[in-house]
């Protein structure tokens, strides 16, 4: 007894050192003593604490060996408590590094032990894990169910737990469009925090307060709260955030008019993306205003050189939906963990989709397009394709009560939809299915089954049949079509490639462009 006594005195000492010592040399040494001590002793729980404290202490680009010994350590102590908290512990590493594929690996990996020990903290620890990786994925409804869940349960027992799920509330509601609901939690959390006399979410809480009155048409106070909190942001080394408020402080001189502050914020943006090698879905637009800007300055090398960013982030978007959607949908463990539809509201578990057999991989076809050349005129479509490609206006649409899409989304999704046809916005460029989700204010998955469902054809091939169905309606209404060359048709359509139209146009038509304009030249 005295001897169990000793060595728990001396792992605790030893752990004592690694936890103040500021010299990083002295820890390690400290680390690996620690992890020895427990090998010699044949100790299993301290060997997994051994490697678990690396885990705490060390870079994460050095984890990954010490990840894999984390777990195979804990699988050692037989105990479902502590393989779950490794395997979580694991997939929160790699929600770090924005590996957003392996994270939801590692906590479909950990539910099930979890779950053995009726350990109510450890699940919300997993629910606020969760939440997260579906907020970034832009699965808001579910993010909001689970964030809400942690909340609750935070509220009291846990005070990081309790602000970091307001700040995931709040940062939800924002994206949702619902700014005086997101700003009220705002209010919420720093009262917490001042009350506690913990400060430590209140830079968060104020980002986002300015990224709120930004939307708000409050542009001062916007510029005002956004310029106090993104430099103090970055310093923490929270490059995410902090591309977000130099994304927004860029937009603010954007919409001031400011047109060389704005590029000065949107390069820092990018400057992040080239550093880290990560940008955020909805920060796409930094591109779009950097190459114009370019081109306005008649910089060509600059043009150039934001045309191939705008590439990799495109490339970047692809790999990570691509990867993920198979786990989320595929997946027996995630289809249980995470997307089960609940009926009630007081009771919620886990929003999410109802899984569809068979999706398959959510291919993003995502190459590389030109600039939008000129203004294209809106005209407006025939009653007859109308009536193909959307339905009318003043008629809502049809819900089916069997669709994989949660139905409060699809009454928002669908008018939206509609909206997108009957403007024309088609034509504006070759649409990437995650820019059509951002411009939607949805996500990928939701947007591909919806057209899957509603317009019976895949995603590629909707997009185009509508810019094939405005040609063929030109050709036979303004004949001055038919005198364009392909490449200019390409242009009109907002066709990314000459070649891409050609071959839409066949595959819809079934003959080739001039074969078409010779039969209607006939009749």
């Amino acid at each position: 007894m005295e001897l169990a006594s000793q060595e728990m005195n001396a792992y605790d000492a030893l752990y004592e050192q690694i936890e103040t010592t500021d010299d990083e040399i002295l820890r390690n040494s400290y680390l690996n003593s620690y992890l020895h001590l427990a090998k010699e002793e044949k100790n299993a729980f301290e060997i997994y604490q051994g490697y678990s404290n690396f885990i705490y202490f060390l870079d994460h680009e050095q984890l990954n060996p010490y990840l894999d010994s984390m777990n195979w350590a804990a699988y050692q102590t037989r105990d479902p408590r502590i393989i779950g908290e490794s395997y979580l512990r694991t997939g929160i590493q790699y929600y770090k590094k924005k590996n957003y594929s392996e994270a939801l690996t590692y906590y479909g990996m950990a539910k099930p032990y979890i779950d053995s020990t009726n350990d109510s903290y450890m699940h919300h620890k997993l629910l606020y894990s969760l939440a997260q990786v579906y907020y970034v994925l832009g699965f808001l409804d579910d993010a909001i169910a689970l964030f809400e869940q942690c909340r609750l349960y935070f509220k009291g027992e846990n005070l990081d737990g309790y602000l970091n799920s307001v700040h995931g509330l709040a940062s939800s509601y924002t994206r949702l469009g619902k700014y005086s609901k997101s700003s009220e939690l705002i209010h919420q959390g720093l009262k917490v925090g001042i009350l506690n006399s913990e400060p430590r979410m209140d830079v968060y809480f104020n980002l986002l307060q300015g990224i709120n009155y930004f939307h708000e048409n409050r542009l001062d106070a916007s510029l005002g709260l956004l310029s106090k909190t993104v430099d103090e942001v970055a310093a923490k080394g929270d490059f995410s955030n902090a591309q977000l408020g130099y994304f927004y402080l860029g937009k603010i001189h954007k919409n001031l008019e400011d047109r060389h502050q704005s590029k000065n914020y949107y390069k820092k943006v990018d400057s992040l993306f080239v550093t880290y090698g990560f940008i955020r879905p909805d920060l796409r637009e930094v591109y779009d205003f950097l190459i114009d800007h370019s081109l306005f300055e008649q910089k060509l090398e600059d043009r150039l050189y934001y045309m191939n960013q705008r590439m990799k982030a495109d490339k970047m978007f692809e790999g990570m939906y691509v990867q993920i959607f198979p786990k989320l949908f595929q997946d027996p463990v995630h289809s249980e963990l995470g997307f089960k539809e609940s009926n009630t509201t007081n009771n919620i578990t886990f929003i999410g989709f109802r899984i569809v057999l068979g999706i398959g991989i959510v291919l993003l076809v995502v190459k590389y397009h030109s600039l939008i050349w000129g203004n294209l005129k809106a005209l407006l479509l025939t009653p007859e394709l109308i009536e193909k490609n959307s339905l009318p206006e003043s008629e809502p649409p049809k819900l089916k009560n069997d669709s994989a899409v949660p139905m409060d989304s699809l009454r928002l999704l669908l008018p939206k939809l509609q909206k997108f046809e009957r403007e024309k916005k088609y034509l504006e460029r070759d649409w990437k299915q995650a820019e059509l989700a951002v411009y939607l204010k949805s996500n990928v998955l939701y947007v591909k089954m919806m057209i899957k469902e509603y317009r019976t054809k895949n995603y590629s091939q909707y997009i185009h049949d509508l810019k094939i169905d405005y040609l063929v309606e030109m050709m036979k209404t303004e004949p001055k079509f038919r005198h364009y060359t392909n490449k200019a048709l390409a242009k009109e359509l907002g066709f990314s490639s000459t070649e891409k139209m050609v071959k839409a146009f066949k595959s819809k038509m079934g003959k080739s462009i001039l074969d078409y304009i010779n039969e209607l030249d006939q009749t």
